[in-house]
C-alpha cells in the first residue's frame, strides 16, 4: 500500500518491485534466507502537487499569499480549508486558522514567486457580506505558464462539498 494524500493505494506486482528499488523495504525471506519476491510495499509519501493560497480581505491583512509543497489538488485544498474552518467557525478568522493548521506554509510576497505551483486558490472574505467566503481555483498544466480556471468563484462551503463530498454533512 502506498499513501496517496489522505488515503492509500495498493501497489502490487511489477509496480511494487519498481518501488522496492527506490525505497528501503524489508523483504521477507524463506526458510533458507533467500529473498522472496516482493508483492506489495507500504511507502508513506505526500503527493507533490504544489499550490499557492491567496487570502484577500481578511482583517489586518489586505493580501497574504502562502505556498504549500504538497496536496495542492482541489481535494487537498478542500481538506485544508475544511480543517481550518473546523478550527474556527468565524469566516474572518479563516486565515488565522489556516496558518495554525498548516505550519509548513511558506509566506510569499506574490503568487508568481511559486513558479512550480500547479494550483492556485484565491480565498476572499467579501466586505459586503462579512460572513461569506469565496474560493476560486486555477490549474497550470505541465509545461505551461498559463493558468486555467478549475472552478469559478463559489462559497467556501460549496467548494468543500464539491471537492470533498461528505465533509460538511
Amino acid at each position: 500500500m502506498v499513501r496517496a494524500g489522505n488515503g492509500f493505494v495498493a501497489v502490487v506486482g511489477a509496480a511494487a518491485a519498481a518501488l522496492a528499488g527506490r525505497v528501503s523495504v524489508a523483504m521477507p525471506a524463506d526458510g533458507a534466507g533467500t529473498p522472496v519476491a516482493l508483492k506489495s510495499a507500504a511507502v508513506p509519501f505526500a503527493m507533490a502537487t504544489r499550490a499557492v493560497y491567496s487570502f484577500i480581505g481578511f482583517p489586518g491583512v489586505p493580501q497574504r499569499h502562502l505556498y504549500l509543497h504538497h496536496d495542492g489538488y482541489p481535494t487537498g485544498a478542500a481538506w485544508r480549508l475544511a480543517t481550518a474552518r473546523r478550527r474556527h467557525g468565524d469566516p474572518s478568522a479563516l486565515l488565522e486558522a489556516f496558518l495554525s493548521t498548516q505550519p509548513g506554509a511558506e509566506e510569499l510576497s506574490a503568487p508568481q514567486q511559486a513558479a512550480d505551483a500547479e494550483y492556485r486558490y484565491r480565498i476572499v472574505l467579501d466586505a459586503g457580506t462579512p460572513n461569506e467566503l469565496q474560493v476560486q481555483c486555477w490549474r497550470r498544466l505541465p509545461g505551461s505558464s498559463d493558468w486555467h480556471p478549475r472552478c469559478t468563484p463559489m462559497a467556501l462551503a460549496d467548494f468543500i462539498r464539491r471537492f470533498l463530498p461528505g465533509e460538511l454533512d
